[in-house]
């Protein structure tokens, strides 16, 4: 009963709210509607212009970006969540001739195609699996752990598309440490000491591991190739998650091989001599990053200059 009356208090709000945005699976494009209902598989709307409905299957949209982007559709979402068998229910052929999301933009020049490499991005990764020891991991690429803290927030940051959105850690004045256990030796072993580790650090450890185990994507392709483009200390941190992701490589690849094709078909479809020549060389750029992220793997020590230069090429033209 009491989560009837949430739902019903919570549809009335959206109501009055009147419009939610929404987007597919690997589609950048976000379209907003003007909200009906929705059941456990589905979700109803239709364009603020148009007086069809539309009825799209949840399973088909962004629920990852939908959660994030639209609080209150979301809330109502998971108090309807229950058991349930599953339905063939498809949109009809008149539907999909309405659907706004079955239209597909082609670029028209570079910009436009850079756009949306950009947004797509965007899409959220889950980064590396936080190992059962950080320190170690940590160790083999000669980096203290509370640099790499320090830098896995900053590139939750970058991933951000909004970073005013996310919520920064309490400042702790002086961090307390957790002392080393004193020098142990037997009479058939070697002195053994354990690290010191700051509390801070164990607890930014545990809260990684809850937003992993809570199926949150804190990283993005576009926050990966943009601390690589910078360097320094944020290079080496974005690279030691990289090479133990290689679900987010993977996506990530994926997503620039798209791009590289739509560049290579704009550069075939386009009569401008200078859209010609820029597609084509945004298209090396493309597949040169793809090829530097398709060479990497958990047994890659060295990071190759080359992916670094490869980068700042690709985030300068989406920077213009």
């Amino acid at each position: 009963m009491r989560n009837l009356l949430a739902l019903l208090c919570l549809s009335t709000v959206i109501a009055q709210a009147e419009t939610v945005q929404l987007r597919r699976t690997g589609n950048p494009t976000v379209i907003t509607f003007e909200y009906i209902t929705q059941d456990e598989l589905t979700v109803m709307v239709k364009l603020a212009d148009k007086d069809n409905v539309l009825t799209y299957r949840w399973e088909d949209l962004d629920q990852d970006w939908i959660k994030k982007n639209n609080p209150k559709l979301w809330a109502e979402r998971e108090l309807l969540l229950t058991p349930v068998e599953v339905s063939d229910k498809k949109m009809g052929k008149k539907e999909e001739e309405l659907d706004p999301f079955a239209v597909v933009i082609v670029p028209t020049d570079v910009k436009s195609l850079l756009k949306t490499l950009n947004a797509a991005l965007y899409d959220g990764l889950k980064g590396l699996p936080i190992e059962k020891n950080i320190v170690a991991a940590c160790k083999e690429v000669d980096l203290e752990e509370t640099l790499f803290w320090k830098g896995y927030e900053e590139l939750k940051r970058a991933s951000a598309s909004d970073p005013s959105k996310i919520v920064e850690a309490p400042v702790v004045e002086k961090e307390r440490e957790v002392k080393a256990k004193p020098t142990v030796k037997t009479k058939n072993s070697a002195a053994v000491a354990v690290a010191t580790r700051s509390l801070a650090n164990i607890e930014k450890e545990t809260n990684a591991k809850k937003d992993l185990a809570d199926d949150l994507k804190p990283f993005t392709g576009f926050g990966y190739l943009k601390h690589v483009s910078e360097g320094n200390a944020k290079m080496k941190i974005a690279w030691m998650i990289l090479r133990r992701a290689p679900d987010d490589r993977k996506i990530i690849v994926a997503c620039l091989r798209k791009h590289e094709a739509m560049a290579s078909e704009l550069a075939d479809k386009t009569e401008s001599k200078f859209i010609k020549s820029d597609a084509l060389v945004v298209k090396k750029i493309i597949s040169n990053v793809a090829e530097d992220i398709e060479k990497i793997s958990r047994e890659t020590l060295t990071m190759e200059v080359k992916f670094q230069n490869d980068c700042q090429a690709l985030i300068s033209r989406m920077s213009r």
